[in-house]
């Protein structure tokens, strides 16, 4: 057994899921907290990596997307996404920009493509973006159902906006397409 040092992190907590993930060999436990993203060694606690371009540092809430030694990150408040590539030396910027600001719902990796809902709390553009993973490019928007929270499975993707909308879409890199969609009775507490 081997004790975990001082992380040497002071930053607040973030609203965004940990995630572990074996990148270049070594376990990291990969977090976006209030003003950072940061990979720790799951071995012994140190800090492998930081990054605070993508932080807005009021509200990150999407949990970090890791495919192979990439790992994504996005936040509304006008700040963006971003992808690294993480080695052993450190992460490397792969891109950022401003096109997929995931206010909170999360997105989704779909074959080389990543899903969610741009816009939020900052901005009047609500749009569900269809971006390139490696490269950041945006493939598609469409207004979709507004901003909501997304789960993949059994080949549809499933949204539920804010005020109870449920809507069942198929989504590609060719576009969005809505199948279905019902609102939840609101009930008393």
């Amino acid at each position: 057994k081997t004790a975990w040092t001082s992380m040497g992190l002071d930053d607040k907590a973030g609203y965004a899921s940990a995630i572990a993930a074996t990148i270049a060999g070594k376990r990291q436990i990969i977090h976006f907290n209030h003003s950072s993203a940061v990979g720790v060694s799951a071995a012994d606690g140190s800090t492998l990596w930081r990054y605070t371009k993508a932080s807005n540092g009021i509200a990150n809430c999407a949990t970090p997307v890791v495919v192979g030694n990439n790992v994504f990150f996005s936040s509304d408040y006008g700040q963006g996404c971003a992808m690294l590539e993480l080695s052993s030396s450190g992460a490397r910027e792969v891109y950022f920009n401003k096109d997929l600001q995931n206010h909170h719902g999360g997105v989704v990796y779909l074959d080389g493509k990543i899903y969610g809902h741009s816009g939020g709390n900052s901005s009047r553009t609500h749009n569900f973006v269809c971006m390139d993973f490696k490269t950041g490019k945006v493939a598609w928007k469409d207004k979709g159902l507004g901003k909501c929270s997304i789960v993949w499975a059994d080949g549809l993707l499933y949204c539920l906006t804010e005020d109870g909308k449920m809507g069942i879409a198929k989504v590609s890199p060719a576009g969005y397409e809505l199948v279905s969609s019902f609102v939840f009775k609101k009930y008393k507490r």
